[in-house]
């Protein structure tokens, strides 16, 4: 079986902070919804799919207590944990799929769990294991925060996407690799808007898109 399990991994993820993670900000959040944020008076956190491991580094970093992470590229854990070695915070990161995490004996009670931008991108079974870990590691009283992608914020971005795919398959080679076709997808897309397509003339934000793929420092 493909390590893998179907994902890119020839590419490494984006190294962003998402504040929407933040324990203070689920709490304020909790607390303007009408309920109890949990306890934070021996805080156990994790996080699943934590990518480069930049937000979960820099809550252990900021916050008191425990920080563990799950994210099934060792690449992703080596870097998360070469940033737990600078700042000091004692955070644990694991390089385990979400099946393997739900079926460790060693985990405690988790006060949050939290997941961003991988729900809508990963397969049945593996939201399964997810389920699987929050029934078995959430804590009573305890927290889940999970975001997914829909339809209408992703309107104006999915012909932009559509475009992209097909010039990679139709254009692109293997020889090129992942990265070469993403680029000439890239400079396509720029010539198109160079010329004044009605896509980009209809869509204000779509140039802008592009160039932050393009150029991910502009998000």
């Amino acid at each position: 079986m493909d390590w893998t399990s179907g994902y890119v991994a020839e590419i490494d993820y984006t190294h962003g902070y998402y504040r929407e993670l933040a324990p203070g900000l689920i709490d304020i959040a909790l607390l303007m919804s009408g309920h109890e944020p949990p306890d934070r008076s021996s805080t156990r956190y994790l996080e699943l799919g934590y990518g480069q491991g930049l937000s979960a580094n820099i809550h252990a970093a900021a916050a008191p207590g425990e920080f563990w992470g799950a994210d099934f590229n060792p690449a992703h854990a080596v870097n998360a944990r070469s940033l737990a070695a600078s700042s000091g915070a004692e955070a644990k990161f694991f390089d385990n799929s979400f099946a393997e995490m739900a079926a460790r004996d060693d985990l405690p009670e988790f006060d949050y769990i939290v997941l961003h931008g991988v729900w809508s991108w990963v397969s049945d079974d593996n939201r399964r294991a997810i389920v699987d870990i929050i029934r078995k590691r959430l804590k009573v009283g305890g927290v889940v925060y999970l975001s997914y992608n829909t339809l209408p914020g992703w309107a104006v971005g999915m012909p932009l996407r559509h475009m992209m795919t097909l010039h990679a398959e139709t254009v692109g080679s293997d020889a090129q690799g992942v990265v070469g076709r993403i680029d000439g997808s890239i400079t396509f897309g720029q010539k198109l808007a160079e010329v004044g397509a009605r896509y980009f003339a209809a869509n204000s934000t779509a140039k802008g898109r592009l160039d932050a793929i393009e150029n991910p420092a502009l998000l």
